[in-house]
């Protein structure tokens, strides 16, 4: 298995380049992939900022990320929180944050609408404003 690169990931998830997208499917066909937590938190941008995605087609599209034998989300249970939290309102990176907080004691922000969005999808994270 290897990592793969934000630019494949969305060649796959858009389909906006045959060409790259035959190339991708056959890599990971033929290694395996493995979708870094980085790399989604920058499909996740790409998607929205570049090519107009709304919340609901990004849902739908990571929904897929971990559905085949060949391609991996890192920290699978972590995965579904954040999408879970990102499809109920919060910002994704957000809630990829706060999802990576279960061996610390909080997580410090400045951030209101953090804050709020914590209390709803992780209510057992102390999120702290100094």
């Amino acid at each position: 298995m290897i990592a793969l690169d934000t630019n494949i990931v969305v060649r796959l998830i858009t389909e906006d380049d045959p060409r790259q997208v035959a190339r991708a499917r056959a890599l990971i066909l033929a290694r395996g992939g493995l979708v870094q937590t980085t790399v989604v938190m920058e499909t996740e941008w790409v998607l929205r900022s570049v090519y107009g995605f709304s919340r609901a087609q990004i849902v739908a599209a990571f929904s897929l990320l971990g559905a085949t034998d060949q391609l991996s989300v890192e920290a699978p249970e972590r995965f579904a929180m954040s999408l879970e939290a990102y499809r109920g309102g919060m910002d994704f990176a957000d809630a990829v944050h706060l999802a990576a907080c279960d061996d610390v004691a909080g997580f410090g922000t400045f951030d209101a609408a953090l804050v709020a969005g914590a209390a709803r999808a992780f209510p057992m994270t102390n999120v702290i404003i100094p």
